[in-house]
């Protein structure tokens, strides 16, 4: 079924400040309090629309959210660095890449045995 979802945006925008807004809001409405909170964020391209992302970025890891980003790179080959510069950040960060959308699987993958593997450095709540 997911597969077959039709795209609901308008190709070639890319709002990632808006995306962490969402997210953000999600979170402080969120009706369980969790011990982490990770956001993910996986694109082809550089914010482009809405509100720029490193304020927002910088807000959600001040309130002790990570952020991590998965890049795939058929069209921006340097995409990684506007990630790093932009979107992720917090305790443990990271952003990965992928060459291609027939790449994303596994790189997909890849990123979420990192976040597994993460939270078990994570410091206790109280130690923050």
């Amino acid at each position: 079924a997911v597969d077959d979802m039709p795209r609901s945006v308008t190709p070639g925008v890319t709002a990632l400040g808006e995306a962490l807004l969402a997210s953000l809001k999600l979170l402080v409405e969120a009706p369980a309090k969790t011990a982490r909170q990770v956001v993910d964020v996986a694109g082809d391209g550089r914010n482009n629309a809405g509100v720029a992302p490193g304020p927002i970025r910088d807000r959600m890891v001040a309130a002790g959210i990570v952020i991590n980003g998965l890049c795939v790179l058929h069209e921006e080959p340097d995409l990684v660095t506007s990630y790093e510069r932009e979107v992720v950040g917090g305790f443990g960060s990271f952003a990965l890449t992928c060459p291609n959308y027939q790449a994303f699987r596994e790189a997909m993958r890849r990123k979420l045995l990192r976040e597994l593997m993460s939270e078990r450095s994570q410091p206790a709540a109280w130690d923050v």
